[in-house]
């Protein structure tokens, strides 16, 4: 994998083509890579009249195939008004999501975890789609992925599912 300021590419093989990663044009954070695939993160303003932030979405590449087989926002951060209609005279708030932790295996299947106003969510990708692992307020820790068996800690002790 070679990356620059704008762009991600990717090859197979050590003497195979370089295939470009798509990119909605943010700024490329993270970056994983088991197999054929490659996990990523990509940083997006976002601006509109009632609200404004950036998105972080997380990008599973298949360089084989040269597509993307999944790509979801899952952190960033935003700041919304309330209605000015609102007789308190409407204020700001601010809502931060933030990606804690990603892992990638060679099918493609992707785990992560995000942290929001103190509370964690573990969640996963696979066959079956997008699905929720664990959540907490706190102590979910140590994620890893290894073949389809996720395993992280809460509070120290050991949890896995095995993803499909």
């Amino acid at each position: 994998m070679w990356r620059t300021k704008t762009r991600l590419l990717a090859c197979e093989r050590p003497s195979g083509p370089l295939r470009r990663i798509h990119s909605t044009g943010g700024a490329l954070g993270r970056f994983t890579a088991a197999g054929t695939y490659v996990a990523y993160t990509e940083d997006n303003d976002i601006v509109s009249s009632q609200t404004s932030g950036d998105q972080l979405s997380l990008t599973v590449f298949d360089v084989h195939r040269g597509r993307s087989t999944f790509t979801d926002v899952v952190a960033g951060s935003s700041t919304c008004c309330t209605s000015l209609e609102d007789p308190r005279g409407g204020s700001m708030r601010t809502t931060t999501t933030s990606l804690d932790a990603f892992v990638l295996n060679r099918h493609g299947f992707l785990a992560w975890l995000t942290t929001t106003a103190g509370r964690q969510t573990l969640a996963a990708h696979d066959t079956r789609g997008t699905h929720d692992l664990a959540r907490a307020t706190s102590g979910i820790a140590h994620l890893k992925l290894r073949g389809n068996r996720v395993s992280w800690t809460r509070h120290g002790h050991a949890r896995t599912a095995t993803l499909r």
